[in-house]
């Protein structure tokens, strides 16, 4: 997909001005391969769930699941007896098991549905940043959040995070020439 095409399939799914300015003159795989924005490039691979040769709406929840487990597991340790902290585990769990096709969609709305019954109990027990990655489970704003939730906690930089976590993107999901 040219430059051209790449910035009016964006613009028709309504991108931000900031986005818009950043592809300008980039083909999808310049895009692609320089992006070190994944909320960005999870934007565009939600939106295109279903069209042929784009990431599936299990390769996407996988991907997320995949960026969320380790920080998870870091804060895990310090939080494991937390109620409001071992249902956000269940609810990535159940992510991750319809990311594997081992539930269906039913089965995940009900976690999710659970999760939301949870919302004050989570704002409460867990960071604000990782609540909300947590409330938004299989949205973009999940890594930023957890992008934002780990730099807290470690010696990395947020934009040193979201970069792993593009890479992360990249290296399990394609996108179409």
């Amino acid at each position: 997909m040219n430059a051209a095409e790449f910035t009016e399939l964006c613009r028709s799914y309504g991108a931000c001005s900031d986005g818009l300015e950043w592809i300008k003159g980039k083909s999808l795989q310049e895009f692609w391969q320089t992006c070190d924005r994944v909320d960005w490039m999870l934007w565009l691979t939600s939106r295109m769930i279903g069209k042929p040769g784009w990431p599936t709406l299990n390769e996407n929840a996988l991907v997320i699941v995949e960026i969320a487990e380790p920080l998870f597991a870091q804060l895990a340790k310090k939080r494991k007896n937390e109620k409001a902290f071992q249902a956000a585990g269940q609810l990535l769990a159940a992510v991750r098991a319809f990311a594997e096709g081992k539930i269906g969609i039913k089965k995940l709305r009900s976690a999710l549905a659970l999760d939301l019954a949870l919302d004050r109990a989570l704002d409460r027990a867990l960071d604000r940043a990782l609540a909300l990655a947590l409330d938004l489970a299989l949205d973009r704003a999940l890594a930023l959040a957890l992008a934002r939730a780990l730099a807290l906690n470690s010696e990395k930089t947020q934009e040193e995070v979201l970069k792993e976590f593009a890479n992360v993107v990249r290296k399990r999901l394609q996108v179409p020439e």
